[in-house]
């Protein structure tokens, strides 16, 4: 008596495939981020973001010294 495998089980072709086209989507993605320009976008974004959270808090650091001179 055989026993069958279940249907759940793959052999490694699946495997390969499976990754061989992830591997394409994962190219086509990044070549259209690069065509677009997103990584730039993030940059200019995240650059923003870090200058008004220093700004903030250069803000902070001055009103907490003003106040405490004024006591």
């Amino acid at each position: 008596m055989r026993v069958k495998p279940h249907a759940h089980a793959f052999d490694r072709a699946f495997y390969a495939k499976l990754a061989g086209v992830s591997f394409v989507i994962g190219a086509a993605f990044e070549a259209f981020m690069l065509k677009t320009d997103f990584y730039a976008k993030v940059v200019h974004i995240e650059a923003e973001r870090r200058f008004l959270a220093e700004q903030r808090r250069e803000g902070e650091g001055s009103r907490d010294v003003g106040s405490r001179s004024a006591s």
